[in-house]
């Protein structure tokens, strides 16, 4: 849909759906939303929340605060159809996190129905969240990365195989899932299968990942054919592991970001290029957040992620390290919708 000289883009905010990440999709298009409301961008968008509730009903609200997740699915619609306006967007912005937002599924949909929107699309959003297939890349280009195992759908895992050649402690994990959801820090053979058990429940297709003592650092890029790089940032927490709980601050511990991350000026180098050459490599566009793991002992640096719909939250690393670079949540936003509008034309 074109827009007209001197008319307003009307951008719809998708979010929710039937992810375990529902809450924090909700809380990261709140932060969008009155992004897009400052005086800074409100002359220029008309911004209309479209949400999806966990049992994929839409709704269309005039304002944030009726979204919430647990709404009883008559509540926001007869029956499961694709609101009209949707159709009358110049533009949509996904903020949906996990599976069913950020694998590729509202990308392909999205690109089904001919609607531009903010972000990655088919191709980088399924490789990134898909851990097995993004480590295969990864690895196929000499980037370095934590010792796994695949565990494929109908295998049965041959444990003695696996502790043989990795090393414990062990992360298992679902492949296709995000914000730590599923995964098990196991430090022993007894908490193998338990884990493997917890893994299955949210796919079919697990990981054996080795354990690193690490700092973890993160970068943002923001950009489409010509990218920028965020300073680096560290995730400081006292758990075991950088879990969902940790993440959101709904556990007994909790986590820092620290920005810039207290680290040699040339490792920082080295994760800024490395972004830059991920998010190229996957065809990654407009954001993403890519996740290292930096033995300090060594010097070694680990590729640990690709995340293509980071969270925008008021605890997510992505926008806070913009801000370290000057661009706060206003300008973040509208440099997004901006980048895909130039796409657009």
């Amino acid at each position: 849909m074109v827009v007209g000289v001197g008319e307003k883009t009307k951008v719809g905010l998708l979010f929710g759906g039937p992810s375990p990440e529902h809450k924090i999709s909700i809380e990261s298009a709140r932060m969008i939303f009155y992004s897009l409301k400052t005086d800074h961008n409100r002359e220029k968008y008309d911004v209309y929340p479209f949400y999806i509730s966990e049992a994929g009903y839409f709704n269309q609200f005039n304002q944030m605060r009726y979204a919430s997740p647990g709404i009883p699915p008559e509540k926001n619609a007869t029956q499961r159809m694709i609101p009209p306006a949707l159709f009358q967007m110049n533009l949509i912005f996904p903020v949906m996190h996990g599976k069913f937002g950020e694998d590729a599924t509202i990308q392909g949909f999205l690109s089904a129905l001919q609607l531009d929107y903010v972000g990655s699309g088919v191709l980088a959003s399924a490789l990134s969240m898909d851990k097995i297939s993004m480590k295969a890349l990864l690895a196929s280009r000499g980037f370095p990365i934590p010792r796994f195992k695949a565990i494929l759908r109908g295998e049965s895992p041959n444990w003695k195989t696996i502790v043989d050649s990795l090393q414990f402690p062990l992360f298992i994990k679902p492949a296709n899932s995000g914000s730590s959801i599923g995964v098990t820090k196991v430090k022993d053979i007894s908490g193998l299968e338990p884990a493997y058990t917890e893994a299955l429940k949210w796919m079919d297709r697990v990981i054996v990942e080795e354990g690193v003592p690490c700092r973890e650092l993160e970068c943002g890029v923001l950009g489409d054919t010509d990218p920028m790089v965020s300073p680096v940032g560290e995730v400081a927490y006292g758990g075991e592991f950088y879990d969902y709980a940790t993440k959101y601050g709904t556990g007994n511990t909790g986590s820092r970001l620290i920005i810039p991350a207290d680290i040699p000026s040339e490792v920082i180098r080295k994760v800024q290029q490395m972004s830059l050459e991920i998010f190229k490599l996957f065809h990654a566009r407009d954001m993403a957040r890519i996740d290292f793991f930096y033995v300090e002992r060594t010097g070694e640096l680990l590729v640990n992620e690709i995340n293509t719909v980071p969270g925008f939250t008021k605890s997510s690393m992505y926008p806070k390290l913009w801000e370290k670079a000057g661009i706060l949540n206003w300008d973040l936003s509208d440099r997004l919708i901006r980048l895909a509008l130039n796409r657009k034309k």
